[in-house]
Formats: structure tokens, sequence, C-alpha cells
């Protein structure tokens, strides 16, 4: 498989599914963004239903002839930032560590590297898991 692509009709669990078998070190989750903004006052909160489709959670419908690509030399930060564009969604890339009871999510420079990069370097060096977070 050369690329993960994204079209509204495609179930979040169905993109996550592709997404891991791609990339096995890391996950991809969705967010409402204003969910996300409770997160960062110290608020818990949920990922969207993977049952559901792109179509029903975005807050936003892309521009004509728009698409996201996922690919290997996509970077983390872009990757997030195209789902807010185009779709309106907080997505968040995470990974876990092995023996942890929580999901780390990638931040400033992971969120710099592209997804292989940052997959090999899970894969690498020890201490993570493989599969969804």
């Amino acid at each position: 498989m050369a690329e993960v692509t994204v079209s509204g009709n495609k179930k979040i669990s169905t993109l996550q599914k592709e997404f891991n078998n791609k990339f096995p070190f890391l996950t991809i989750k969705f967010f409402a963004p204003k969910e996300w903004e409770k997160s960062k006052s110290g608020g818990t909160i949920s990922p969207l239903s993977s049952n559901q489709t792109l179509a029903k959670v975005r807050t936003k419908k892309p521009e004509k002839n728009s698409e996201i690509s996922i690919h290997g030399r996509t970077k983390i930060g872009n990757l997030e930032e195209n789902f807010m564009t185009e779709y309106g969604l907080y997505a968040q890339v995470c990974y876990k560590a092995k023996n942890a009871s929580t999901d780390y999510y990638t931040s400033g420079s992971a969120d710099d590297k592209s997804l292989t990069q940052f997959n090999k370097f899970l894969s690498e060096n020890g201490g993570y898991e493989k599969g969804p977070c």
C-alpha cells in the first residue's frame, strides 16, 4: 500500500486500521475541536466514535478536488494540520509505550518528523508497542 487515502464516506475505524497497517507503531485519533479545547484546561475528553464516517463528524466540507493523502513522507504536524484545514477535525497521532497505562500524543520535534521516520524511531528504540493506542 503506497498511501492511505481519505474520503468523507470512509469510517474512522477503517482509516485508523489502514493507517496502523502502514505505520504499525502509530495510531491516528480524531477529536471535535471544541472538545479538544477543553483538554487544554485539564478536562478529560474522548476521541470521536470510530464507527462514524468522516463526513458525519467533520465540521467543514473540504474544498472541491481537495483530498488528504497520507504517505510515509508526510510530516506528522502537516497531517494533523491538514485534517483541521480540510475537515475541521482535530487529528492527533499517538503511540504507546510498553507497560504504560496511557497513550502518548506527538508534539514538538516529533511533529517535524515524517510518519516513516517516527515509526522507525519507535521501532528501533524499544519500549514501544505495535498496535492502536
